[in-house]
Parts: C-alpha cells; structure tokens; sequence
C-alpha cells in the first residue's frame, strides 16, 4: 500500500503536470490541453445527460453511465459475435436511485393507487424517510424507461433477425419493498414483492404469447436452456424444465425455496437467516438467528396465496398441520444444506 508522503508526491506532481499555473502555462503544455479539451467535453455531455435525466444520473458505484448507451453498445456488439454465441447482460436499471428518464417523470403522479395499509415490520428501516406511495411511483416510472430500452434492443434483435433462431430470456434477480416501513431490498424480509419477479422467455421464430401460472424459479432457467437447445442435463442442479417445453411438469408438489442470509457467515452454517418455502398455495416464511427476535429467537409466519396474496393473514397457528409440516420440510433442508459445514465443528 503506497504511503501517505508518495500518495502526497504523486498528487503534487499531477497538479504541476497538468494544472496551469496563474502566468497560464502547466509542465506539460501538451498533456494540460488534452486534459482541459477532455474536461470541458465531459462537462458539456454532463450537461446534456443531466437535462434528460432531472433526478439524476444513475449510478454503478463511482461511474455514472446510461442505460442507452448500454443498449446501444450491445447492438453495435452482437453482429460482431461467432455463433453460435451465450450472451448474459446484467443491468442495473431499475435498481434504486430511481432516476428515470425526463419521459417518464411524473408519469405515476395522479394514478390514484392507494396501497393496503400494513403493518411496520420489527425489521423496518429507522432511518429511512417513509413515503413509500411516492417513492413507488417514482420506481414504476423508472421501469417504464427500462421497458422502453428494453423494447429498443427486442426491436434490434427482430429487425437482424436473430431471433430466428436465437432463445431470449428477461428476469431480474429480486423485487423492491414500499411496505411495512421499508424501501428497497435490503432486508430479511421475503415478501412477495420483494421474491416474485417476472420471467419471460422468448421462443425462436414465436409470434404468439403462451401464459404459464405456476410456481417457477431461477434455478429451472439452465436446465430449461439445455434442454431446448438439445444439450445434455446436469445433475448438480435442483431446477426442472419449465412448462411448456415439459410436457411433464407438475407443480403441485414441488417446493420452491428462497434464502436471504447477507448477515450469515459465508463459510459456516445458517445461524441468521430466513427462508421462504412455497408449495401449492401456501408459504411459509421461517425467521432466526436476528437480534431481533431475541436470544435464540425464531418467527413463523405462513399464508395462503390463493386467498391472500398481499400476506395479510398469517395463519400458522389456524392451520397447525400445515404449518408444522412445512417447517419439518424447510429445517430438513436446512439440515441437508448445512451439513457438510458442520463437519469438524
């Protein structure tokens, strides 16, 4: 790690390199013109993004960018690929600042959607300003500018004509939350917001929609992936081939399972975490190891989707046989994914 006196010498010695002094002239004459002509270009397209973009500019750690650009660059990219060719593109819209584009600012404003009320949460955010409504308009509008782009990149892939013969897939990796006193995703909370995200796959050549309304998960998209392009399976996955490309998918007593355990040690047992098992209609949301839930505290919480899908009503302690045999079935499988680090304890 370089120390204090050179971090001090190497700044030093930029200034003088590039900086003009008060009689206008820099040690490097060259380098201070190139640097002033690239600075004040910057600053002229700051100018122009921060007109689009009145909120903000979204940003990926330090480096701001545009979702255009993104789109742009992965239309300029893809004629280029040997085929046939995998793409994965992960973007960060629509991820929180929630900074649309000036299109779609105020585009929520009168929709005159009241959420249900619900209760604060135990794991509420404390010092977040609560206006959830108004927040999640602006979120809905930033979805709208993604939407947009995305469309831009379909109608590109169309006008190619590479989805003749080439699979797309669209999903996203979690939910957000304006509810129960929190915003965004950072939470142990497993609400459905939060954990039912849309998947969307584009068949080649397909000019027609097929809706599917049964329980799915991420782990199915690679298995499915094998086995349209007539790859071989791999047995080191848990995921099925989705329907309609299965014709023997079932889903009745399948069970999806979700994890949240950020604040778990990654290389040890599950002692803080929750999870959420979903099977037929039911889920069951299995809370421990949080400070606060007290020492050695847990939370049950169960619902049936079917008839409350906001998880108003938790009815764990009414339907004691349900729940008991859902929680046996979650601990066994914590049992299973725990084991092998267990191992020497």
């Amino acid at each position: 790690m370089p120390s204090h006196q050179s971090l001090k010498r190497a700044k030093s010695s930029w200034n003088r390199t590039i900086r003009r002094n008060d009689d206008g002239f820099a040690y490097s004459l060259y380098l201070s013109n190139l640097y002033e002509k690239l600075e004040e270009d910057r600053q002229i397209k700051q100018a122009e993004i921060k007109s689009q973009y009145p909120r903000g500019i979204t940003k990926n750690g330090h480096f701001p960018f545009l979702l255009e650009q993104a789109i742009d660059g992965i239309g300029a990219l893809l004629p280029s690929l040997q085929k046939p060719f995998l793409g994965y593109f992960h973007f960060f819209p629509p991820h929180d600042p929630y900074n649309t584009h000036r299109d779609f600012c105020g585009h929520f404003e009168d929709d005159g959607y009241e959420p249900i009320s619900k209760p604060v949460d135990i794991f509420h955010d404390r010092n977040q300003p609560f206006d959830a409504n108004n927040i999640r308009r602006e979120y809905d509008e930033f979805i709208l500018h993604v939407d947009r782009e995305f469309g831009r990149l379909y109608e590109h892939l169309v006008e190619n004509g590479f989805l003749d013969n080439t699979w797309l897939i669209l999903t996203s990796d979690h939910g957000e939350m304006f509810e129960r006193g929190l915003i965004g995703h950072d939470t142990p909370l497993l609400y459905e917001p939060l954990i039912r995200i849309p998947l969307m796959i584009f068949e080649p050549g397909r000019r027609t929609r097929t809706d599917v309304h049964v329980p799915t998960s991420t782990i199915d998209i690679l298995p499915t992936l094998l086995h349209v392009t007539g790859q071989h399976s791999v047995d080191w996955t848990e995921g099925v081939v989705l329907p309609p490309f299965s014709n023997s998918y079932t889903s009745l007593n399948r069970s999806n399972y979700v994890l949240e355990a950020k604040h778990n040690d990654k290389n040890a047992p599950f002692t803080v975490a929750t999870t959420a098992l979903i099977k037929e209609n039911f889920k069951l949301l299995y809370f421990f190891g949080y400070d606060e839930l007290g020492p050695g505290g847990e939370r049950i919480e169960l619902f049936d989707l079917e008839k409350d899908p906001v998880e108003l009503n938790n009815i764990y302690l009414t339907k004691p046989e349900t729940g008991k045999y859902l929680l046996h079935e979650m601990k066994t499988k914590l049992a299973k994914v725990n084991a092998p680090y267990r191992q020497g304890l």
